[in-house]
């Protein structure tokens, strides 16, 4: 299966994760943070189910390429944060490894 094109990941974001501390006005800030870009966000009203069965209800799919996608080494993580490029925050609720024939070729990343 060819990479989505890049004619289709138009959006970026930035990747908050690692560990949250809040500073002395209880203002939470996350240990690391990078820029991913050539990705794409789509709004949703998909419901998925949490780790401990809870219902949660999406607000948007990001899509991460294997090949068009940067930076390649992105590690995403359930409660990380994605701020969309002059857009809302999320945190991230699911992630879903699309592969074809058994090789990796995008990331499905459910935001809430």
């Amino acid at each position: 299966m060819r990479p989505i094109p890049k004619s289709l990941l138009k959006d970026s974001a930035t990747h908050k994760y690692g560990t949250l501390t809040k500073d002395e006005w209880g203002n939470a800030t996350f240990k690391s943070s990078e820029t991913i870009s050539c990705v794409n966000f789509q709004s949703t009203t998909k419901i998925v189910l949490s780790k401990d069965n809870k219902e949660i209800q999406l607000a948007a799919v990001m899509y991460f390429d294997c090949r068009n996608s940067t930076p390649l080494t992105a590690s995403f993580a359930v409660e990380d944060v994605i701020q969309q490029t002059d857009g809302p925050e999320y945190r991230i609720k699911a992630i879903s490894v699309e592969k074809d024939h058994g090789k990796f070729h995008h990331l499905e990343i459910g935001l809430a």
